[in-house]
C-alpha cells in the first residue's frame, strides 16, 4: 500500500511540474542520522503539502551526503532538479 501512495505522490508532483522541498535532519537517541522531507506542489488550484520521504543517512550528515540521499529519492520518483523552486522564508 505504501508503494502505491508513494507512486501517486510522485505522479502528482510530476504533473504539477514545479515543487518546493523542506528537508530536516536529526539524530535519534542511538546516534543514527535521519533525513525527513516534505514537498509542496500545486494540485490544480490547491497548494498541497505531503510527506515525501524518510531516510537514514548512512554516512556523515554533510550537505553533500544530504544532497546525495535526496537526489536518489528524486531519481527513484522521476523528479527533476530543474523543476525544484527555491522558496524564500517569509518571517
Amino acid at each position: 500500500m505504501s508503494a502505491d501512495i508513494e507512486t501517486v505522490v510522485f505522479e502528482t508532483i510530476n504533473i504539477s511540474e514545479k515543487f518546493t522541498l523542506q528537508v530536516d535532519e536529526s539524530t535519534d537517541v542511538s546516534g543514527h542520522a535521519q533525513l525527513l522531507a516534505n514537498v509542496r506542489f500545486m494540485d490544480g488550484d490547491v497548494i498541497r503539502e505531503n510527506f515525501l520521504f524518510y531516510k537514514v543517512v548512512p554516512e556523515r550528515t554533510t550537505g553533500e551526503e544530504i544532497f546525495r540521499v535526496t537526489s536518489e529519492c528524486f531519481h527513484k520518483g522521476g523528479l527533476m532538479w530543474e523543476n525544484f523552486v527555491l522558496m524564500k522564508h517569509q518571517p
